[in-house]
């Protein structure tokens, strides 16, 4: 009869650890992230040789089993989990997890943090003290599975985090974020700049956070210059800002976006640069803020009526601008000179003059 003998290298040394007549054999006294080599031999006793040569080794690299190193209640009807490493994107069917107090499996898994971390909600409210998830048939992103691992969690009095619920922009200068309740800072009861990053529009990417501060729930942002009207809204990035019991803003609500107002015609529009000096780098007039998905037309003339060019235009979005290249209808460049542009969408008109200077 046909078996199997499994060797190791152990300490530099050839090491036989097991004979089998299975298909497979399963070495369990192995560390995560350690290298290990292994080979095999058949062996039948009733050859002359009963053993063949060895097989070619081969590496092998355990990875780390799924672990659930924490769960915090985000709501009265969900819970974040963080996982001790990234699991399989297959962690996202529901059928992996049960809560019990007569919840059972969730309606939804969110799987976030570069698969480290799986939102999770149910359709029962969460009344009991304390709950247990169970988890079944884990899998890591490397494919090391687990077949079931379990967690208590206490359903504490408040373990909602806090989130913006409404932005006021008081001028353009100054924006007042609301909060669901009071906050303060992750670091001490100041606010910290570093917390918090501004992304800005195209055409204002020099802007930058002055100053904020707080007081209960309301968070004051003043920015170092004037926010300019534009299709793309300004973003507030929050990071580590917790309630006063310490529940932290999740990353689903630490994204909250403004804008001076909605742009709906063309009493907005920004011509640039004006003038322009074509020695310099600058090659193209601009013209920026559009109303979106609005189609139109604009007509340049010089300053003696006649028509130079004109093109149909749009429809625009928040990331667009019309860019005039200077040349004519015949694809000629254009002297020196003043010139008028005339823009027409759907209702709205502006008129407007710049220069090009050679």
């Amino acid at each position: 009869m046909t078996s199997y003998n499994i060797y190791k290298l152990i300490d530099g040394e050839v090491s036989s650890i097991a004979n089998t007549t299975e298909s497979f054999y399963i070495d369990s006294n192995l560390e995560s992230g350690e290298e290990y080599l292994y080979s095999i031999a058949t062996y039948n006793s009733d050859f002359s040789t009963p053993e063949s040569f060895l097989a070619p080794w081969k590496k092998v690299i355990p990875g780390e089993l799924v672990q659930i190193e924490g769960i915090r209640k985000i709501s009265n009807y969900s819970i974040e989990v963080d996982f001790s490493v990234p699991v399989d994107n297959d962690m996202i069917h529901i059928g992996h997890y049960s809560l019990d107090g007569g919840i059972g499996n969730p309606h939804s898994v969110n799987l976030i943090k570069n698969f480290s971390t799986a939102i999770i909600k149910f359709d029962e409210e969460f009344i009991e003290p304390t709950y247990n998830l169970t988890c079944f048939n884990m899998k890591s992103r490397i494919g090391v599975e687990v077949e079931e691992i379990e967690f208590n969690f206490e359903n504490g009095a408040d373990c909602v985090a806090p989130s913006v619920i409404q932005i006021d922009v008081l001028n353009n200068k100054t924006v007042n974020f609301i909060f669901s309740e009071d906050i303060y800072s992750s670091i001490s009861d100041e606010i910290q700049i570093s917390n918090f990053v501004l992304k800005r529009p195209t055409n204002d990417f020099n802007n930058s956070i002055e100053n904020i501060s707080k007081d209960g729930n309301i968070l004051t942002v003043s920015l170092s210059e004037k926010m300019k009207y534009s299709t793309q809204p300004y973003k507030l990035v929050i990071k580590n800002i917790k309630d006063v019991v310490g529940n932290v803003i999740t990353i689903q609500n630490s994204t909250v976006q403004f804008s001076l107002t909605d742009i709906v015609d063309l009493s907005k529009l920004v011509v640039y640069p004006n003038p322009i000096y074509l020695r310099d780098s600058e090659k193209e007039m601009k013209f920026t803020n559009f109303p979106i998905n609005t189609r139109g037309k604009i007509s340049i003339f010089n300053m003696a009526g006649d028509l130079i060019f004109n093109n149909d235009i749009g429809p625009f979005n928040g990331n667009q601008m019309y860019r005039w290249d200077l040349n004519n209808n015949s694809g000629k460049r254009v002297s020196s000179g003043v010139y008028i542009y005339i823009i027409e969408m759907e209702g709205s008109r502006k008129k407007g003059k710049f220069a090009i200077i050679h």
